[in-house]
């Protein structure tokens, strides 16, 4: 290195730093701001995931709460907890999604922004706002990083598409379902392979329904290491259809 040409004393460091301190001090400088934006972030980032789980929780409390009925008394005084009741389903489901719904505009670039979104669909639904409750869960949707959640939740959103009776939403959800089917170490295949037999079976499709469910049997009845809790339900129905089957 230059700097380091013709040093051969203590005394040459010496002289060579003093010739070279506003370059040496500088590079210090930069090196101890790069760390100190490098922390700053992540403190940043940290204390921003803590407070969307403060938010979070707290709307948990929301969406937990019990409805009061007429005339009931609680049966001890819990005002000291600060407990959250409601007199009526569609105020507790009204504060529900306005508090989830707060929850995710304050925190849309946390990692459980997703999360808002799914309880915020949840209420939606809840109130019979079923297409906007549907938005919530695809926008939630397409912000999960964790392949197994959101394996689950597309079988949810497909069930909610068939459920509007909108032809290019039935076929929407069909498809996300039979996506699923088609990929053996997808988390949800085998509830995939149950609903799709049973949209066949509300559908009359019965030769379809036969299809979905025997594969739901030979892929996940009680001889394989992971027996799906929806075999027995698909084998119950498929004796009405298939006398064969056992």
């Amino acid at each position: 290195m230059k700097f380091l040409d013709d040093i051969k004393t203590a005394n040459d460091v010496v002289k060579k730093i003093k010739e070279n301190q506003n370059k040496i001090l500088a590079g210090i400088g930069a090196i101890a701001l790069m760390f100190g934006l490098f922390y700053g972030y992540s403190y940043y980032k940290r204390y921003k995931e803590e407070r969307a789980h403060r938010s979070f929780v707290a709307a948990l409390e929301y969406f937990n709460a019990p409805v009061k009925k007429d005339g009931e008394t609680p049966a001890e005084d819990l005002s000291f907890l600060d407990k959250k009741e409601f007199k009526t389903e569609t105020e507790k489901w009204e504060k529900v999604e306005s508090v989830f719904k707060q929850g995710y505009e304050n925190n849309s670039g946390s990692g459980i922004a997703s999360m808002f979104l799914t309880y915020r669909s949840e209420a939606l639904l809840k109130l019979g706002k079923f297409l906007e409750a549907i938005e919530s869960l695809q926008l939630g949707i397409s912000k999960m990083k964790n392949e197994k959640v959101k394996s689950y939740f597309k079988v949810k959103l497909a069930l909610m598409l068939i459920d509007t009776k909108d032809k290019n939403m039935v076929d929407e959800g069909l498809q996300i379902l039979k996506n699923i089917s088609l990929d053996e170490n997808n988390i949800s295949h085998d509830l995939a392979l149950y609903q799709i037999g049973q949209y066949y079976w509300n559908s009359k499709n019965f030769e379809e329904a036969k299809n979905y469910w025997n594969q739901l049997l030979l892929k996940y009845g009680k001889t394989e290491k992971r027996p799906s809790p929806w075999v027995e339900i698909a084998k119950e129905r498929l004796k009405l259809i298939d006398p064969s089957v056992e």
